[in-house]
């Protein structure tokens, strides 16, 4: 546990700053709290004032960062609670603002005005959830791809003792790559406390070094959802890659969740695809039933996810399918302020039916992942991702190893 300096007991006078402040000359208190930030940074008075003029000057990002500092050392600081809500308030994230106007109002040593004051704040948050909510953002990253077309390292595949020499496109190919990433989406929130939703999302992936992998991805889903407990979507879109088209048109994605945040969830999807590629059409019949199971109530800031899925499918008249077990763990760390780091390892084991997909065939994937995340800046996010993945199959075809680098520049616009 940390302590604040008692520098600030008498000897720093910021009554000129709360002065700006209280005449509505955010922007100059703010300048003035910069300049001092080397001296005065970590010092509760100052991070409240700097928490405050970053609010009201629509710094918000700078806001959270502050107040988390102020948190994590007096997490009984009531006032701070109310300064963090406003911020979650105003960064779109209305279920973590009620939950710090919740603390406020569950603690015996907060002063009434301070309560009633966190009741106003709750009535004016459920307020605005009942209305329409309209975002859009803006995405564009560049990185390199050790195996863009996520084939294998080898010249040759065998099959019955014969040897065949692969094309190039079936081999690994590394590349650099660019992606472009525009979406909106629609929110209503209904008196139940449940809410209807539409998306559109489209991407595009180019690589310069595999241009026979590029591919842009369209998606629409809408649906309902009761958050944390049930959902039921709607998702399409179409995926085209390279000269194949590839259309997953009347795509049904049917979640049912149940459980909160720490308990558990079980999804089941049902849905089918249609794909057209060259002049060969196939109609897929997909179903799948798994769930995912976290630990954060016994493994602090760890999310461990197990997933057990059956995957049903009938192309063209040929049955096939694929049953898989995987185990998947992340964890989020919170020491390189004001980025997030995030950790990730996992393992999948499939195994494949029907002479389509190689009878028996057995697959099992690794992968390791490490990302940092920020938010720093209003409406602006940034993130850098390494990954790396290795598959290993009964079919030489199939084995492969994939090493991913990318940075990301994300502008969201909130209505």
């Amino acid at each position: 546990m940390g302590f604040y300096s008692p520098l600030m007991a008498g000897t720093v006078d910021f009554s000129d700053i709360q002065k700006l402040l209280s005449k509505g000359e955010a922007e100059a208190a703010y300048v003035r709290l910069i300049s001092m930030q080397a001296k005065y940074e970590g010092e509760l008075e100052y991070d409240l004032l700097m928490a405050q003029a970053a609010l009201l000057t629509e710094r918000t990002n700078i806001a959270q960062f502050v107040l988390e500092r102020v948190l994590i050392i007096q997490p009984k600081h009531h006032q701070a609670r109310l300064l963090m809500a406003s911020a979650y308030a105003r960064l779109g994230r209305p279920v973590l603002a009620r939950a710090e106007l919740l603390v406020v109002l569950a603690a015996k040593t907060a002063k009434p005005k301070v309560k009633k004051q966190a009741e106003s704040m709750l009535k004016q948050l459920s307020a605005a959830e009942t209305t329409n909510r309209m975002a859009a953002y803006v995405a564009m990253g560049f990185g390199y791809d050790g195996n863009a077309n996520a084939a294998t390292s080898s010249q040759t595949f065998d099959v019955f003792g014969i040897t065949y020499d692969l094309t190039p496109q079936s081999t690994a190919t590394r590349s650099m790559s660019a992606m472009l990433n525009l979406g909106m989406s629609w929110q209503h929130q209904l008196e139940s406390k449940s809410l209807v939703f539409a998306t559109l999302d489209w991407r595009a992936n180019i690589f310069p070094q595999a241009s026979f992998v590029n591919n842009d991805v369209a998606r629409y889903q809408f649906g309902w959802q009761k958050p944390r407990h049930y959902s039921l979507v709607y998702q399409g879109g179409n995926v085209n890659v390279d000269a194949a088209y590839n259309n997953a048109s009347n795509h049904l994605l049917g979640m049912w969740n149940i459980g909160k945040r720490g308990d558990s969830n079980i999804f089941l999807r049902v849905g089918e695809l249609h794909y057209l590629a060259s002049q060969n059409s196939k109609d897929v019949m997909q179903y799948q039933l798994g769930g995912t199971f976290s630990l954060e109530k016994w493994v602090k800031e760890t999310n461990l996810a197990t997933i057990l899925a059956q995957d049903v499918a009938v192309l063209s008249t040929s049955p096939y399918g694929r049953d898989m077990i995987g185990l998947n763990m992340r964890t989020k760390l919170k020491t390189l302020n004001p980025f997030t780091v995030s950790i990730g390892a996992g393992v999948l084991y499939s195994e494949y039916r029907g002479l389509f997909f190689g009878l028996g065939r057995q697959e099992r994937q690794s992968s390791l992942n490490v990302g940092l995340h920020t938010k720093r800046w209003t409406n602006w996010e940034l993130s850098l991702d390494l990954a790396y993945t290795d598959t290993w199959s009964t079919v030489t075809l199939y084995d492969h190893e994939r090493f991913t680098l990318g940075l990301k520049f994300k502008r969201n616009y909130v209505r």
